[in-house]
């Protein structure tokens, strides 16, 4: 064997033991773009140089020829690779939100120091939460014999000069201005006509309700 066929020899078996893994690896298209890529990169640097004699390739006319070869069996090889198949998306579990204890459980720890052992002792202690009643903020009503009781228990003031009589428990004066409920300090107090203040407008016997 000449020297000059050596680099054809080992291109050659370099090239056929790139086919052979590819094609075992990969498939056909895997082998034809590992055969077409050495091939086509041979076919530009002989249209560069003007030849490549190791590779059988005396001419440019000839280096173009094998260059669109090379592309072609590029082409082939994507038609015949199967395309990548896309990852199945996966949902994220959903929590499903626990519900609120109704009650509360708290353990204690107990430790008993005996003269040569140690004993832990848990105690489990369940509390219920208390339901709180709302307080009606709604006023009791007051019977006409309270009424009456409170009306006679009441110090008369208005029997001093210069009270109102028809507010017995207070002293207002008879010729002061007219008056609200809420310039009094008082509130439920009984009220005798004529009313000139109108602290009883319902005509109960209270004022200021």
């Amino acid at each position: 064997m000449s020297r000059s066929a050596l680099p054809r020899v080992a291109i050659g078996i370099v090239w056929s033991i790139t086919a052979i893994a590819a094609l075992v690896a990969g498939g056909v298209g895997v082998m034809l773009i590992a055969v077409a890529l050495p091939v086509l990169a041979i076919a530009a640097f002989a249209a560069v140089v003007g030849h490549a004699r190791f590779a059988f390739i005396p001419d440019r006319g000839h280096a173009v020829a094998v260059a669109a070869i090379a592309f072609a069996l590029i082409l082939i090889a994507g038609a015949i690779l199967p395309a990548p198949v896309p990852a199945p998306l996966v949902a994220a579990p959903t929590k499903t939100p626990e519900a609120a204890p109704n009650s509360t459980t708290a353990e204690i720890a107990a430790v008993t120091a005996p003269p040569t052992t140690a004993t832990t002792t848990s105690v489990r202690m369940t509390t219920t939460p208390k339901v709180t009643r709302p307080v009606s903020s709604k006023p009791k009503a007051t019977t006409p014999r309270e009424t009456q009781a409170a009306s006679s228990s009441a110090t008369p003031l208005s029997t001093k000069p210069g009270c109102d009589p028809s507010y017995p428990t207070m002293c207002l004066a008879l010729t002061g201005p007219d008056l609200d409920c809420y310039q009094l300090p008082q509130r439920r107090f009984p009220v005798r006509a004529p009313d000139r203040h109108r602290f009883d407008p319902d005509n109960d016997g209270v004022g200021c309700e």
